[in-house]
């Protein structure tokens, strides 16, 4: 996670307690079954707090995608992307027609 922000995070913000059941849960299962982090299908590996921002930001440029791709959507222009900046915008396109879609009801 980024550092919190001088005014702390906001009474609902949820990100630090999923990660931290994230963690839970990837420990457990590598505890009851042969699986390391080469192996898990769903692992949890927190990144280093020096890990560069940049670099950060590549990866969320794809991984977001697990959580906002539905049957039939069409990845491949997400990969073609070459700019971290330009799939950053994609997810935002993304959110903004979720929203209207949930806001519309359908």
């Amino acid at each position: 996670l980024p550092p919190p922000p001088e005014s702390g995070w906001p009474d609902d913000f949820m990100l630090d307690t999923v990660a931290a059941d994230l963690r839970k849960a990837a420990t457990r299962r590598r505890s009851q079954t042969m699986l390391s982090y080469q192996n898990d299908p769903a692992p949890f590996i927190p990144a280093h707090r020096h890990y560069p921002l940049r670099r950060r930001a590549q990866r969320l440029s794809y991984s977001i995608w697990i959580v906002l791709k539905e049957p039939g959507l069409d990845l491949q222009p997400l990969l073609d992307t070459e700019s971290t900046t330009d799939r950053l915008r994609m997810v935002l396109l993304r959110l903004r027609e979720l929203l209207a879609r949930e806001e519309s009801g359908s």
